[in-house]
């Protein structure tokens, strides 16, 4: 989210800045910050943009369990569990099992319940 309480531009792009390499491609800062991570969590609408215009035809995180937050009916695999249920809820769930860090990737409607949470 940048500093003025984006997570998108005007288009709903996510121009990461290129300070690193992942599966060949350019990121931020991830190869360092993934290491400490296992389990991923997003929105409908981030899975979407992940798999229709960032990396469509391989799910780019493979190695994390990844929780889609939706109201959609979806079949579920190891890999991605679609989920409908509260962002607070599932993450003080996922905190109660063994892991290592949760990453919150994208979302207005999933990071506003948890920063109000938090406060």
């Amino acid at each position: 989210m940048s500093l003025d309480g984006y997570v998108a531009d005007s288009d709903g792009k996510v121009g990461l800045a290129a300070r690193g390499e992942f599966r060949g491609k350019r990121y931020g800062q991830l190869p360092g910050f993934i290491k400490d991570v296992d389990t991923v969590l997003m929105g409908w609408n981030t899975y979407h943009q992940v798999t229709t215009e960032l990396s469509p035809g391989e799910w780019a995180y493979a190695d994390l369990t990844s929780y889609v937050l939706t109201h959609r009916t979806l079949p579920s695999t190891d890999a991605i569990r679609f989920v409908n249920e509260d962002a607070c809820a599932l993450v003080r769930r996922l905190k109660m099992e063994q892991g290592k860090g949760i990453w919150v990737c994208g979302g207005p409607n999933i990071i506003q319940p948890l920063l109000g949470e938090r406060s």
